[in-house]
């Protein structure tokens, strides 16, 4: 027992170290870049939709729109109306799961942020329960929102 606390405690101090060292190398005068939280609006969150693939998309003009909704839409008739985005000031970001074997399965936009010149998109991934009650269903999970239009680069991440 002593044996691994004290495995432990090297660990913890090693690790201190590490990250006093990591940031002593910061210039005093040079600041990290802000994050500032950006307003979105859901157009659409659920399960079911033609997009198969699991990716992370975002859509500046209305070509790019008028396709990803032809995918998006691809499995319903009649299709539903394609949402109206003015593309001089918002823009569309989708994130989709792909194909799931069973229901459980969601996503969700949780942030959208600025960090420095960059948009950060961040999601979260909901699973089922295991052990838990699932339909035996496949499923498409998404989350599409609008926002103001950025032009910078856009970086995704997963909770």
């Amino acid at each position: 027992m002593m044996h691994w606390l004290g495995w432990l405690l090297v660990l913890v101090l090693t690790t201190g170290c590490e990250w006093s060292m990591k940031n002593s190398t910061t210039p005093v005068d040079e600041e990290p870049d802000r994050v500032e939280s950006s307003t979105f609006e859901t157009l659409l969150r659920g399960d079911q939709c033609g997009v198969e693939e699991a990716r992370q998309i975002f859509v500046r003009d209305e070509d790019a729109w008028k396709d990803l909704w032809d995918e998006f839409t691809s499995i319903q008739t009649p299709a539903d109306p394609r949402p109206m985005i003015d593309f001089s000031k918002h823009m569309v970001i989708g994130v989709f799961l792909g194909s799931r074997s069973s229901s459980g399965y969601g996503v969700e936009i949780v942030e959208v942020s600025s960090v420095g010149d960059a948009l950060r998109v961040t999601s979260r991934v909901s699973e089922p329960d295991p052990g838990g009650m699932m339909l035996t269903v496949i499923t498409h999970p998404y989350h599409l929102v609008r926002l103001d239009l950025h032009e910078g680069p856009i970086q995704f991440e997963t909770r």
